[in-house]
């Protein structure tokens, strides 16, 4: 069964769901005393040290950093009908086939069934359902405030999965990854305090990066590839996290187009014309007899073109 956060009576709001979960994807390990745990690098140090392969120095330089590898985490971020739990699933398999150890958690309260076996899943802390009828929401406030409850505990999760990582590194296999599903409304997650607050506790504990999914056969269209692009680069620049745009779905639809605008250099020629009126008032130059002002010194309606090229 999936990790549990904690043995405190938690309300009602908080009680899981009766339901049977999928086993974890990774045995247990042996029972053995963890060696000591390094502090935790930030997400900027680098966590591997370069050394040439024939000098003894690599040897002790790889052990050393076995001991001290930290796993990164990878938080699947997408539009709502990218493929995020599909990807994650493809995910599970190829690394379960690669027997690289990793850790799979669930933050999407709404969905009915997972295709991989989450170790930790925020419905198994938070009722979905119940949030909804206690709250009186809907279904994305209902979301919303599942999420928000759950990272008031984010903390246990983090102790969890340091948990793990010493487990493994007792066996001498150290944990190389923790993927993170997220919401299908991307606005929940990316925008959102609780958002903020559990992407910055990972890359404050490990190395964390975010994996942007794009719905290749929708990116066919150049406004719709546009709008992916322009959005990736808001969640690039909101969290300051090193970030992957994965295109998905390419067994529909070639990403050949998309790379190919990716990686052109587009030439934009717009003219603007901007038209502005001025009105101009001028003493008179000598007073008039009959004292109205001369036909100079009338109030005269200027028109100015102007032409702007941008390149």
């Amino acid at each position: 069964m999936g990790d549990n956060l904690g043995p405190n009576t938690p309300p009602s709001a908080f009680e899981p769901w009766k339901t049977q979960r999928p086993l974890e994807c990774l045995p247990p390990p042996p029972a053995s005393a963890p060696p000591a745990i390094a502090p935790r690098p930030t997400a900027l140090q680098p966590t591997r040290t370069m050394a040439t392969a024939s000098s003894p120095a690599a040897a002790s330089s790889s052990a050393a950093d076995a001991t001290t590898r930290q796993p990164t985490a990878c938080i699947v971020i997408g539009m709502a009908g990218s493929g995020k739990t599909t990807l994650m699933q493809r995910l599970n398999a190829d690394l379960h086939e690669a027997k690289a150890p990793y850790y799979l958690v669930n933050l999407d309260p709404a969905v009915l069934e997972t295709p991989f076996g989450a170790n930790i899943d925020v419905r198994d802390t938070v009722n979905y359902r119940e949030v909804m009828k206690q709250y009186q929401l809907g279904p994305n406030g209902g979301i919303l405030t599942a999420l928000n409850f759950f990272a008031t505990r984010f903390e246990q999760v983090l102790t969890l999965i340091e948990k793990r990582r010493a487990d493994h590194m007792a066996r001498g296999d150290p944990l190389r990854y923790v993927l993170l599903d997220t919401p299908g409304q991307i606005e929940i997650f990316t925008w959102s305090a609780s958002g903020q607050i559990i992407t910055e506790s990972l890359a404050s504990a490990m190395p964390t990066c975010v994996v942007y999914v794009v719905d290749t056969p929708r990116c066919q269209s150049a406004v719709t590839f546009m709008s992916n692009m322009l959005y990736a680069c808001s969640i690039l620049y909101k969290m300051k996290l090193p970030l992957v745009v994965v295109f998905n779905k390419t067994d529909v639809a070639s990403s050949d187009t998309c790379m190919a605008w990716m990686q052109a250099r587009v030439r934009v020629r717009v003219r603007v014309r901007v038209r502005v009126r001025v009105r101009v008032r001028v003493e008179c130059c000598a007073p008039c007899d009959d004292g109205a002002a001369c036909a100079e010194c009338h109030a005269r309606l200027v028109r100015v073109r102007v032409r702007v090229r941008v390149w």
